[in-house]
């Protein structure tokens, strides 16, 4: 009975193992597999797929109605991705292609897909920095502004050509280039051209406070004619030291009652 009974269950767990090794074998499979989607996951997000010549930063420039495929297409030709499957792939993933935000962007050799795709869906662009001064005419300043940011230039002009905006802004056509003080400004590529105006708008209201209204008073000058006055002197002369000494000229010819 004893034999009997240890054949039993030797029997019995013999039967039992071909179940188990199935369990281990599944097991075992499912720990590959989720090795290998790991791997693959992690090549996707973490790994550098972004390429800049000579590891020099560059940017892009995404336009208001630009979709993915114009990001794509810009990325590909300037050869910035380097696998392309990866990066579509998070980029659908993470919803990229439902949230394109217009702008200048800085991307560094480098820089994974995980990297890039937060960047270009957070909107967190590169400012420009736009310069403009001794520009005479608004032609020339509207097409001096154009070439530094995304501005449509026909809207810009017909907008300081037309009397209804610049009678809201405090000026007429003649004299609105006056709100366009020279220096350097720091703006989104993307701004548009209400964003700009009001901007410079703003920029001549912080310029002109009581202190430098006190200033242009005692000259006998209202902000429109300093305005013309330092266009005049800097197309005199850039070295600053001179531009004292012209203006004095100016003005002296101003109170004899010269044209200018």
């Amino acid at each position: 009975m004893a034999y009997y009974h240890s054949s039993y269950q030797k029997n019995r767990k013999n039967r039992k193992n071909p179940f188990r090794m199935v369990l281990i074998t599944i097991a075992l499979l499912l720990l590959i597999i989720g090795a290998v989607l790991a791997y693959l996951a992690y090549q996707v997000v973490f790994v550098p797929n972004v390429w800049t010549e000579d590891q020099k930063e560059q940017y892009i420039y995404i336009h208001n109605n630009d979709d993915f495929d114009a990001v794509k297409n810009q990325l590909y030709a300037n050869g910035n991705i380097i696998h392309r499957n990866n990066f579509e792939l998070l980029a659908d993933y993470k919803k990229y292609t439902e949230n394109i935000k217009p702008g200048k962007y800085k991307i560094n050799s480098g820089m994974n897909n995980n990297e890039l795709i937060n960047l270009l869906r957070s909107g967190n662009q590169e400012p420009i920095k736009l310069i403009f001064n001794n520009i005479r005419l608004k032609e020339d300043l509207v097409e001096r502004i154009a070439e530094q940011i995304n501005i449509d230039s026909d809207e810009m002009l017909e907008k300081l050509n037309d009397s209804i905006y610049t009678k809201s802004v405090g000026f007429s056509t003649e004299n609105i280039k006056s709100m366009f003080l020279p220096n350097t400004y720091f703006v989104y590529w993307n701004t548009s051209t209400t964003e700009f105006l009001s901007r410079m708008k703003y920029e001549y209201d912080q310029f002109w406070n009581e202190a430098n209204l006190a200033k242009a008073a005692q000259l006998d000058l209202s902000p429109q004619e300093v305005s013309v006055m330092a266009s005049i002197v800097e197309k005199e002369t850039q070295k600053n030291d001179e531009k004292a000494r012209i203006a004095g000229v100016y003005l002296n010819r101003l109170n004899s009652g010269w044209r200018l």
